[in-house]
């Protein structure tokens, strides 16, 4: 992830409205500072991590992110790993949520 960091730190455009992340063999800890850069400044409307390195851990910190993320509409986390405690969480934040 350190790779990638710059990429998206330097900065994140303020337009960006959809990232996608599909496919890709990336650990969770990776996932984990990928939220991490987004919670720092981030107004995507649209995110998609499909197929990534999604673990309880990271997921429950994504969880957290939608929580406090005003302007996500959409998101897509098929073939996450998860347990369903962290799943049924992920349900409730969609249920409250009048946006996603």
């Amino acid at each position: 992830m350190r790779e990638l960091r710059p990429l998206l730190v330097n900065p994140i455009p303020d337009h960006l409205e959809e990232l996608r992340i599909e496919n890709c063999k990336i650990a969770p800890e990776t996932t984990r500072e990928l939220i991490d850069i987004l919670n720092e400044k981030s107004f995507i409307s649209r995110l998609s991590l499909v197929n990534v390195g999604l673990n309880d851990e990271s997921f429950g910190q994504l969880c957290d992110y939608l929580e406090a993320t005003p302007s996500l509409e959409e998101i897509s986390i098929a073939w996450a790993a998860v347990s369903p405690s962290y799943m049924h969480r992920f349900l409730q934040i969609v249920a409250k949520s009048r946006k996603l």
